[in-house]
């Protein structure tokens, strides 16, 4: 069995939340990607591609993406 215990998720509220948070000087097309990779960002269909790994288990953490600026 592997353990990745640097699996990161980021979901859209979350994300939306930076966005809100951040100052306007904040660069967000290079995040876009992730945003709309659905296993980096709906934590349902992350589950279920994890089902398909019996023996690898991920720890999921939040991406914490650098904001300069913020």
């Amino acid at each position: 069995m592997k353990i990745d215990i640097f699996a990161h998720i980021l979901p859209k509220k979350y994300f939306e939340a930076l966005r809100k948070k951040a100052k306007g000087d904040v660069d967000f097309s290079q995040l876009s990607g992730w945003v709309f990779n659905r296993a980096l960002s709906e934590i349902d269909i992350r589950l279920r591609l994890m089902d398909r790994y019996p023996d690898v288990l991920q720890v999921l953490t939040l991406a914490l993406p650098p904001l300069a600026g913020c």
